[in-house]
């Protein structure tokens, strides 16, 4: 078990279902957990865009704290006893700080819901549903006295440390006092909160007849309502005294410092949802041979804004379906025992994240130095754009379904081709109309794949039974039109940046070209096609990258299989994954300070000239050889740009394949013999295994979860888990 990490976990369900009479039928549904975890400490990821690197106020994760923490740093010293580093001014050790640097996270979820169908004749039914649903969480941020970070913001023990210690407070209007603490007693206890209220309310109406047994028609109409009512607050408390009963004595700067940074100290704000649609359904089918169905919907919103044009938007979707084998031209046989196609195409909608139909106005603290001078004012959030609208998204499907031997094998095949457009974003404008960047709809993408099914039970007879199931879907798809020009640095970025032509998050890279055969430091491809140690990031000429490559999967399936012999059960599942690029973690750096590890790659590294046509691992530099590193017009460059532009080079991007185990399953029903004197219906022994072996992946990974790999942030890889669970029933 992970140190600094733990989950607890309550959940239960109930429904109950209702017959009042011959017409009237209802139910009931109800579920609800709760949910504790405590997770180690940290500060949101930021960005930066001129020198090229990620980076966090502050990290404990264990595992990133594992990868990128010197081995020098022990967390023992030889006495068995806590050993401490200087970080930020202040001691640290990961362990006395995972206990002094936490975070607790609840959640409760609750819902209900019911309805009741009334039949008033026999072809006609009216059913009402409704819903509510309750959501609370909270995090709760706790920093010690004795957490590194609380101690470096009273770190003041020389000189040097009050001026270079940038968490100390230099006062406006005492310039030549020395910087103070702002928390010259206790810690913190920030906490954050979200609460959602959620109700819905359905209607429907039905009607289905057969006509001469060779016809049936259905229609089906609906009308919902939902509202969601959310509301989001913050508190940052300051001068929480843990080791004093939890007294509170915060220091009049610490506010005066917030007020002048316009950064407030707590916080609430609401927002509140509501949709309506409605949506007819006919279909229609002739000797359950032919069938078709159309659909049209009409639905609204107010988080578009306050026009008429963008809160409305119809849908609709048409489909068919022909079951061949059912036709006096099919001869039966044993290969294709059955065989039917489907057909659809429709366009649906969503709604996105813009709310600027009509301009958006909020309330603000002006930005002045001076509290005095400081006053409520209200700014334009949103300049109106009339045009906006929802996204859309056209879709065709073919597919097809066969039963093969004797419909021993079932083989599902659907063909897709989805045009999505009025995409929403972010894009830059010309700043005449006072506003730099507006939500639009910006961009159209493309989407073509397949998905395969092949099922089938190869053995079944009293004893034993298998069950096989093999899936595969091929997906890709690419941005037709964007209405902005992405930076280097967006494209390079191992999430993935859209550029028109590509995949939707396609990673580019910088073209490495070589170390500098004197001094060892690595060189590019630049923008002018030369050979340079230096890449303007916020340039927006792309054609010098190298497109790698789609950062998510264009192949993904699985293999299941499944055997019963008498009251034994096993069951395995592999997964594989394939067509995408990975870049391995930004390890390279100028420079080295004591609290961080270099990697194996390091030992491989440019020593001596002439290392250049041996390796690609660049070279770590004095400072004096540093002032030789220049770009392609001989102008010198600061060594963090090479270097950090080598992390985001074609040397540092992997394959994202991989082949795993992900579960396996064995179980024991009792016989019914050995229960029938305790009144039990049934019971039954499991044992199941997951996440148990990434059977391959790319080596350069040196053992890292691809699929983690990809995800990254201050989350855990997913564990080896091992369950055993007794199920009974009465």
């Amino acid at each position: 078990m992970t140190i600094g990490n733990s989950v607890k976990r309550f959940t239960g369900n109930f429904r109950s279902n209702f017959k009042f009479n011959e017409k009237v039928t209802g139910e009931i549904i109800g579920n609800g957990s709760i949910r504790d975890q405590k997770a180690p400490g940290s500060q949101n990821q930021q960005s930066d865009p001129v020198y090229g690197s990620y980076y966090r106020g502050y990290d404990i994760n264990p595992f990133n704290y594992a990868l990128s923490t010197s081995r020098l740093i022990t967390p023992y010293d030889e006495n068995g006893n806590l050993e401490y580093f200087i970080r930020d001014y202040a001691p640290f050790n990961i362990i006395n700080e995972i206990k002094n640097n936490y975070a607790n996270l609840s959640m409760i979820d609750f819902k209900v819901q019911g309805g009741v169908t009334y039949e008033f004749i026999k072809d006609l039914k009216y059913s009402i549903n409704g819903a509510f649903r309750y959501t609370k969480s909270e995090n709760e941020l706790y920093l010690k006295e004795g957490s590194n970070y609380v101690q470096s913001f009273r770190a003041m023990q020389d000189a040097t440390i009050v001026g270079s210690n940038d968490r100390l407070y230099e006062d406006p209007d005492f310039p030549n006092e020395m910087p103070v603490s702002v928390l010259p007693e206790g810690g913190f206890y920030n906490t954050s909160g979200d609460n959602m209220k959620f109700y819905y309310f359905r209607q429907d109406l039905e009607f289905n007849k057969e006509f001469n047994e060779d016809n049936s028609l259905n229609v089906f109409g609906s009308m919902e309502l939902k509202t969601t009512d959310r509301q989001a607050k913050f508190f940052d408390g300051v001068g929480y005294q843990y080791e004093n009963g939890g007294l509170v004595a915060p220091f009049y700067k610490y506010f005066k410092q917030a007020r002048e940074q316009g950064k407030p100290y707590f916080g609430m704000g609401n927002r509140y949802d509501r949709w309506v649609g409605y949506s007819l359904r006919a279909a229609y089918s002739y000797k359950d041979r032919y069938r078709l169905n159309a659909t049209g919907r009409y639905d609204g919103s107010n988080q578009m804004g306050k026009s008429r044009t963008a809160r409305w938007l119809p849908t609709w979707n048409i489909s068919g379906a022909w079951d061949i084998d059912q036709e006096s031209f099919w001869r039966e046989n044993h290969y294709v025992s059955a065989f039917s196609i489907r057909g659809t195409y429709g366009m649906v909608a969503s709604m996105g994240n813009a709310t600027n139909s009509a301009a958006v106005f909020y309330n603000q603290i002006a930005r002045r130095r001076e509290i005095v001078d400081q006053e409520t004012l209200t700014y334009i959030s949103s300049l109106e754009n009339s045009e906006l609208t929802w996204e859309k998204m056209k879709e065709f499907n073919l597919g097809f379904d066969l039963g093969l031997l004797s419909n021993k094998i079932d083989l599902t095949v659907d063909i897709y081709d989805r045009k999505n457009y009025d995409l929403l974003g972010s894009i830059q404008t010309s700043g005449i109309d006072g506003q730099f960047t507006k939500v639009a709809n910006y961009a159209d993408m493309t989407a073509r794949g397949i998905e395969v099914t092949i099922a089938g039970n190869p053995i079944v007879n009293d004893n034993l039974r298998w069950r096989t199931r093999f899936t595969f879907s091929y997906n890709t798809n690419k941005i037709k039109r964007l209405d902005i020009n992405p930076n280097i640095w967006r494209a390079v970025s191992n999430t993935g940046g859209a550029v028109e032509n590509y995949s939707q998050r396609s990673l580019f890279s910088i073209q490495f070209d070589g170390l500098n055969p004197n001094y060892g430091f690595p060189t590019f491809i630049g923008t002018d096609g030369l050979n340079t140690s230096y890449i303007p990031l916020q340039s927006q000429t792309l054609d010098f990258l190298k497109y790698e490559g789609p950062v998510e999967p264009t192949l993904i399936g699985g293999f299941y299989n499944s055997f019963t012999y008498k009251n034994f059960s096993l069951s395995g599942l592999f997964k594989y994954s394939t067509g995408n690029k990975l870049r391995l973690r930004p390890t390279i750096s100028d420079s080295y300070n004591d609290m961080f590890v270099m990697t194996k790659d390091m030992l491989d590294r440019w020593i001596q000239p002439g290392d250049e046509a041996f390796t690609s691992i660049p070279a770590l530099l004095d400072p004096v050889s540093k002032t030789y590193i220049i770009n392609s017009t001989g102008g010198q460059v600061n060594s963090s740009y090479p270097y950090n532009a080598y992390n985001y080079s074609t040397e540092r991007v992997v394959n994202g394949h991989y082949l795993k185990l992900t579960n396996v399953s064995l179980g024991y029903s009792l016989p019914k013999e050995w229960i029938q004197s305790t009144k039990l219906a049934n019971a039954s022994l499991n044992f199941v295994g997951n996440n148990l072996w990434t059977i391959f992946a790319d080596k350069r990974l040196r053992g890292q979860d691809p699929e983690f790999y990809a995800s990254g942030g201050v989350a855990l890889p997913t564990l080896r888990q091992f369950t055993l669970s007794l199920k009974v029933g009465f």
